[in-house]
């Protein structure tokens, strides 16, 4: 089952470019993963391209080129541009610097579970892998859920470290609201 684009009032971004008057370049969702394809609009035939990435924002062509916001299980957003002609990549920005150890990054695997009604609900496990710890003897590692909400293709499986891996420079406190007294009117303008 393919789910094309996603909704542009909850994504702002453009999930389908003109690459020609014979071809557009277009994004999906297949199993809840984002894939970036070529379609061809008089034969229909859809091209999938092999890229590392499985979520495409903010689709733009212009000539042979193609410009995305990429990420992937194991590549940490970045903008990136592909030559449409031979398909390699060159990333312009980084949302992550530095090296990434690929052993200490748990990937999906795609899964799914029987319900009691027997409907099936698809899930991503993203198994431990840190070779450096170990769970205590007859135990299991902790498992976390994160519920999205759905649909199934809004289900995500782009890099996105823990907040406190990566710290930013703190962000300003929050401004309280002002609220009059009870029974206080409020200034005329």
């Amino acid at each position: 089952e393919h789910v094309n684009g996603f909704q542009t009032c909850a994504f702002p971004y453009s999930s389908w470019a003109c690459v020609s008057e014979q071809s557009l370049l277009c994004s999906y969702f297949e199993e809840g993963r984002q894939r970036l394809a070529r379609l061809d609009l008089a034969s229909g035939r859809l091209e999938v391209l092999p890229l590392p990435f499985e979520v495409f924002e903010g689709l733009r062509v212009e000539g042979n080129r193609a410009c995305f916001v990429g990420a992937g299980p194991a590549q940490p957003a970045s903008v990136t541009c592909l030559d449409l002609d031979t398909l390699a990549l060159e990333t312009l920005r980084e949302s992550v610097e530095g090296e990434l150890d690929p052993a200490l990054i748990s990937l999906p695997e795609s899964l799914r579970v029987s319900m009691d009604d027997g409907e099936e609900v698809p899930f991503f496990l993203y198994p431990p892998r840190n070779p450096r710890v170990r769970a205590p003897a007859r135990s299991a590692p902790p498992l976390l859920f994160q519920r999205h909400g759905g649909p199934t293709a809004a289900a995500r499986t782009a890099f996105s470290p823990p907040p406190h891996l990566f710290p930013r420079p703190p962000l300003p406190p929050p401004a309280p609201h002002h609220r009059p007294p009870p029974g206080a009117r409020p200034p005329l303008p």
